[in-house]
């Protein structure tokens, strides 16, 4: 893809227009100036992206990952540029599907997303942009990616041009709403996998109690527009949480309300979730000192 040449001397433009920037005064420079020049600043680093893109491509093409004794491209990154395994992943997916393919018969083929390819080229859209069309793209079942998958690209790579990636990203979940208003599967055995709760203890001694429900109990964890009963109510107060796990206690004190604390609590004992651990933790909360105590045991 690259002459040996052209690819240095290329490098060494880049570095010495660095280097010319870096030692420039900025204070001579007036204000449209200086917008002037964040904006073109802006515009050249996100056409370097596509120059990186064309460089992995050629590592994986050529498979010097398995030369250099590398499982995989992926890694080969990591090892070389010390970036975290995930981004390395990232890189090696956007390069294949952000440049020129090559078929069996040696002919070369389009990039998998040929708008994005084009305009992030061109610097008019960056990353974070790219990303987000490129998993919206994926997300399409493949009767909808051959019917209107071209046009929807480039439509989105227009909006890109005006807009942040966090609005994009939700104009695209707008439009993912409109394809699939039925939304996703429901993934019962999975919520019935990861049902439970766990004590995750912090540094300074504390713990922080997290855990996943099932479908069937939604409601509770959410805000309940119904008020408590009159004789439930009562004034805030320190409210000592203790929660003892595998014969350890961990003590934690919050500001919180009496009938909060027993809401939680009869939460717990009406529905209490499985726990896999050996000995059941036990979730005592004492309120005030004229209140009876509710404990939760599991």
């Amino acid at each position: 893809m690259f002459d040996k040449l052209d690819a240095s001397v290329a490098i060494a433009s880049i570095r010495a227009g660095v280097d010319a920037l870096l030692d420039s005064t900025l204070t001579a420079l007036t204000g449209d100036q200086l917008v002037e020049l964040t904006r073109e600043l802006e515009q050249q680093a996100r056409r370097l992206p596509a120059v990186e893109h064309r460089v992995v491509a050629e590592l994986d093409e050529r498979s010097l990952a398995g030369e250099l004794g590398c499982a995989n491209t992926a890694t080969l990154l990591h090892d070389l540029l010390h970036l975290h395994p995930r981004e390395a992943k990232a890189r090696v997916g956007a390069a294949r599907e952000l440049t020129e393919r090559r078929a069996l018969s040696g002919e070369l083929l389009a990039p998998l997303c040929p708008a994005v390819t084009a305009a992030q080229r061109a610097g008019r859209i960056s990353t974070a942009h790219a990303k987000v069309i490129r998993d919206l793209l994926l997300w399409l079942p493949a009767e909808c990616d051959r019917e209107f998958g071209g046009v929807l690209e480039q439509c989105l790579v227009e909006h890109a041009e005006q807009l942040d990636p966090l609005q994009l990203a939700r104009a695209v979940q707008r439009l993912k709403a409109r394809l699939d208003p039925d939304g996703p599967e429901p993934r019962d055995r999975e919520n019935h996998r990861r049902r439970g709760v766990t004590i995750c203890p912090n540094p300074d001694g504390s713990s922080e109690l997290r855990g996943h429900l099932t479908p069937p109990r939604p409601r509770y964890g959410r805000r309940s527009s119904t008020p408590w009963p009159r004789h439930d109510r009562a004034p805030s107060t320190n409210v000592m949480t203790a929660v003892r796990h595998n014969g350890g206690t961990t003590r934690s004190t919050k500001q919180a309300s009496g009938c909060c604390a027993r809401a939680r609590c009869r939460t717990v004992a009406a529905h209490p979730p499985p726990c896999r651990s050996p000995s059941p933790p036990r979730i005592c909360a004492i309120g005030p000192a004229s209140q009876t105590p509710h404990t939760a045991t599991r």
